[in-house]
């Protein structure tokens, strides 16, 4: 495995390069917050050029938001069910839902039981993230 973390103000990105396998741990919704000064634009790094969103009425949904971006930027995007919504993954400890994260070119290996190891060992250190 060769892994890779990211981290937004409130999310955490687990991602196995090789396999293209990853997680989103997403933050506890009673901690969430409404934005009293929404953002209508993201910063994308490392271009460092601004893209216009719709402002989200919530820190968390911001926050989301820009590690959406980001992780698109990576080549990553959250693995989506038969109607277009995330897969959820499992909880943490904490009751954090974790989404399912995919790589549009993994470096290495797309053997199935590589890809079913790295995902089992990703939800297990997903669900210890407080």
């Amino acid at each position: 495995m060769m892994l890779r973390e990211i981290h937004t103000a409130a999310h955490t990105a687990l991602l196995d390069l090789e396999t293209g396998e990853g997680m989103l741990v997403r933050p506890l919704s009673a901690y969430d917050v409404t934005d009293p000064h929404p953002s209508t634009r993201v910063l994308i790094e490392p271009a460092g050029c601004f893209v216009a969103t719709a402002a989200d009425p919530t820190l968390h949904g911001s926050d989301l938001t820009a590690m959406l971006v980001l992780l698109d930027s990576h080549g990553w995007e959250v693995s989506e069910d038969e109607d277009g919504g995330p897969i959820t993954n499992g909880y943490t400890q904490s009751g954090r839902e974790i989404w399912g994260l995919y790589g549009r070119e993994p470096i290495g290996s797309t053997d199935l039981d590589a890809m079913v190891a790295a995902s089992a060992a990703l939800l297990s250190q997903a669900r210890l993230i407080r």
